[in-house]
């Protein structure tokens, strides 16, 4: 019972979610705030309600100002109910997350469900509006006051017993909507290799890949198989993928079903395209893995006795527990029994064959190695390399969950041997190349020099004994080992020394650049569709009509075929729900205004921003004003809003996003970078891609940066770094810069995609009082990658922004 003495104050939260809506607004200020409402503040809260907006949201939004919290009430119940709707509002996943709130919450979530569920996805909202005369019904009460009706699309009953058993959950990713939840974001970091602390491995009944979309990373084969590791016997795990340039839903597929031990449980593909769906680990027990033994075995030609007696003194002095066998397994001629003698008796000897000799049957040898070993861990190495001591105790802190491993090499004075290689091609025989550790490329292959892989692999896919050395047999075992979904891992902290640098080790391998310029380099690899999709700028009217089919593409905007276009508008008829979808310069921190143009404003549409319910009210006579939470924004920068008018039919002329507030750099003298995360992300205006590891490309014929500068009143130099992009047969570019409206000069860029410095100045006179700095590029001669041959990205690129800084002039 609640202790709030104010008449018309609520006792419980079911009891005020139950009122209508006059009521309802009154109990909740009276409750929450210890007064009556004002006329505003009524009028307000009574269109959001008419608007579709839920009860609990309104809760929510009046508990959260300074007001309620200067009271101190607490209504039993509300913080709870709260958290419950916010969590379960999450885009596309919050249905799942909903039978374990149940499990989590108790009794608490049973009104929470009731008033505040519904929304949770436009089609199912809207599909239910449209056909069934007692849904039409409760859409209208809906507008009302209460919510929308519950969505239809929800998961299959299968699946909801299988999440609400759960108790070992985990959460891939920074953003976990519960506490008691395990999460991290390393399975997604390419500086952890990928990789999530061994005691992860096998332990959870739910693995939730689905804080980002599958198909926006290149390396997703790794994340896959990092995912599938996590699963405990009998574990759920559920994905959020979209089939881009870097992915398709069947190759996805394709490596889960080779994995094995898998099933599938649910699935369901998003208007947009996007698919969530869910595979169960049919597994009865455990795998069994462990470090209990290591095979070390080396091929050898016999030549070089001294390197073989190194390898085998090495294998004797690795460290290891109590408990730990080690073998050393030797495959050359016959002559090496004689030459190692009795100091070496205790190595285990496999005669190479003597079938082609001077071919060097490699692949025969290393089978022969697989079938002598007597553990689960298999390391195969050439004689010219050594292992350290604290080889095993690196490969513990790895993880003995794997199924084969590349390690990292180098020389004795510590130079990089080629390790992590990739081909330019799954088949074709080009020149091969070193990869930066946490990079990928899908022709990524195990140099045969040394492997790691468990016993149980290398006897399944055994090496292609067909092939001799030279015949690039360990590019055609690992195409096999992919194929049987057996996916090759990087595990950089388990080290070995090559001892000898002779001709053919390094030839032909080029370092490939760092893991951010795979994706930047047009030509370097296939663009996501997030990247190469234009961004509508904030403050650009996107105007439809006549000509709107013409420039749907060009502009990056989706309008589905709900929509009816005419001379002067897009139209949508009655009880019929439309998308519109495109893509913002970055992703909102905060709220945001969106203006919409309509012929008139007497029917207010119910419009939902992915998946979120919008505040619409009337601005004029044909303006719309749109307010999109925060909320909207969890994952990207993707604004999908879907519109349903109750009657008559809604005429769309145009639509624009206005600019958020500008917040301050804190130190405008410091470097703002422009690269995912960067400092001057919130600096870039219309005419920028998607922020990129190592910067953003400009598309198009201008782009603009608004920065506040701490020198008002002062001459200023902008000093920065940028790559080129240059249609041939050119050489370079020529950027121009206006600052404020007025021409200030130009910079060159040649056509490279090393950062190349560039610097303009700022007279005083441009600046006005608070000394803001709009600063527009306009590119001589912009052009696509695609014109030229360079690959599908359609963008035309010229400038690719890695930084900028802001001086006094000295």
């Amino acid at each position: 019972m609640s202790s709030n003495p104010f008449a018309g104050a609520a006792f419980d939260l079911s009891s005020l979610l139950s009122t209508d809506d006059i009521q309802f607004i009154e109990s909740s200020y009276f409750t929450l705030l210890k007064r009556a409402p004002d006329i505003d503040g009524m009028n307000y809260y009574l269109a959001r309600l008419r608007n579709g907006a839920p009860k609990i949201q309104i809760l929510a939004q009046l508990s959260n100002s300074g007001e309620a919290r200067a009271t101190g009430v607490d209504l039993p119940g509300l913080k709870e109910a709260i958290r419950i709707y916010e969590l379960t509002r999450f885009p596309i996943v919050g249905r799942l997350l909903r039978p374990v709130f149940r499990l989590d919450s108790g009794a608490k979530s049973t009104f929470v469900s009731q008033y505040a569920n519904g929304k949770s996805t436009a089609k199912g909202i809207f599909t239910r509006a449209k056909y069934s005369p007692e849904q039409k019904r409760e859409t209208s009460v809906a507008q009302q006051g209460t919510t929308a009706p519950a969505a239809a699309l929800e998961l299959d009953n299968s699946l909801k017993e299988l999440l609400g058993k759960s108790s070992e959950v985990f959460w891939a990713g920074d953003r976990p909507p519960l506490g008691w939840m395990k999460s991290s974001s390393r399975i997604y970091n390419p500086k952890s290799d990928f990789r999530l602390p061994a005691e992860f491995h096998q332990s959870f009944d739910v693995v939730y890949l689905t804080e980002r979309d599958l198909g926006s990373i290149k390396a997703w084969p790794l994340v896959v198989d990092e995912a599938l590791r996590l699963l405990a016997p009998g574990g759920k795990l559920l994905i959020r993928m979209s089939n881009t340039a870097l992915l398709t839903i069947f190759e996805l597929k394709n490596l889960i079903a080779e994995w094995g031990d898998t099933k599938i449980v649910f699935e369901h593909t998003y208007d947009a395209g996007s698919c969530l769906f869910a595979v169960v680990n049919t597994r009865t027990i455990r795998r069994t893995n462990d470090l209990a033994g290591f095979s070390f075995g080396v091929v050898t030609d016999g030549k070089r006795p001294e390197l073989l007696r190194a390898f085998i003194e090495s294998v004797e002095n690795v460290e290891r527990v109590a408990g730990q066998t080690v073998e050393c397994i030797v495959c050359g001629p016959e002559s090496l029994k004689t030459d190692l003698g009795e100091t070496y008796k205790h190595v285990t000897f496999v005669r190479q064959p003597d079938e082609f000799p001077t071919l060097g049957w490699i692949t025969k040898k290393k089978n022969q190695i697989v079938d002598a070993a007597t553990t689960e861990n298999l390391v195969i190495a050439h004689d010219r390399y050594t292992i350290p001591s604290d080889f095993i105790k690196n490969l513990s802190a790895y993880g003995s969950d794997y199924s084969v491993l590349v390690c990292r090499q180098s020389r004795p004075d510590g130079r990089r041997m080629p390790d992590w290689v990739t081909l330019g091609g799954e088949w074709s025989l080009t020149s091969p190349a070193t990869l930066e550790y946490g990079d990928w490329s899908r022709h990524v292959f195990i140099n045969g020099g040394i492997m790691i892989a468990k016993a149980e692999v290398l006897k399944r896919v055994r090496w292609n004994e067909l092939l001799f050395w030279g015949q690039a047999e360990d590019v055609e075992l690992t195409r096999r080992l992919r194929a049987a979904g057996y996916v090759a891992r990087l595990a950089r902290n388990v080290h070995v020394i090559s001892t000898t640098m002779r001709k053919g080790l390094m030839d032909g391998f080029e370092a490939m650049p760092v893991v951010g310029d795979k994706h930047m380099v047009p030509g370097g690899g296939n663009p996501t569709a997030e990247q190469t999709t234009p961004a509508v700028g904030f403050g650009r009217k996107v105007n439809f009509g006549g000509k709107w089919g013409q420039k749907a593409v060009q502009m990056g905007v989706y309008v589905d075929s709900a929509w009816e276009v005419n001379v002067e508008a897009i139209v949508l008829t009655a009880e019929t729900y439309g998308e519109i979808t495109f893509k913002l310069p970055v992703t909102p921190t905060d709220a945001i205004l969106v203006q919409i143009e309509v012929e008139d404003t007497q029917v207010l549409p119910t419009i939902l921003a992915n998946d979120v319910p919008a505040t619409v009210t009337p601005m004029s006579g044909t303006l719309l004003r749109v307010e999109l939470p925060r909320e909207v924004f969890l994952t990207n920068n993707i604004l999908r809003m879907h519109f349903l008018v109750p009657r008559d039919e809604m005429k769309l002329r145009h639509i624009l996003v206005e600019p958020p507030p500008i917040v301050r750099t804190p130190q405008a003298e410091g470097k703002q970078l422009f690269s995912s995360g960067g400092t001057g992300i919130a600096a870039l205006g219309s005419g920028w891609s998607q922020p990129e590891p190592w910067g953003c490309w400009m598309l198009g014929d201008e782009a603009q940066l608004v920065l506040h500068s701490n020198y008002p009143g002062c001459d200023l130099v902008v000093e920065g770094y940028a790559k080129g992009f240059v249609r041939p047969p050119a050489s370079r570019t020529v950027i121009s810069v206006t600052v404020n409206g007025m021409a200030v000069g130009h910079f060159a860029l040649n056509a490279s995609f090393d950062d190349q410095p560039f610097h303009f100045s700022v007279p005083k006179e441009l600046l006005n009082r608070t000394a803001v700095l709009r600063i527009s590029f306009t590119p001589q001669d912009p052009c696509s990658p695609q014109e030229i041959g360079m690959g599908s990205d359609p963008r035309l690129l010229s400038l690719g922004l890695v930084s900028l800084e802001v001086f006094k002039k000295s």
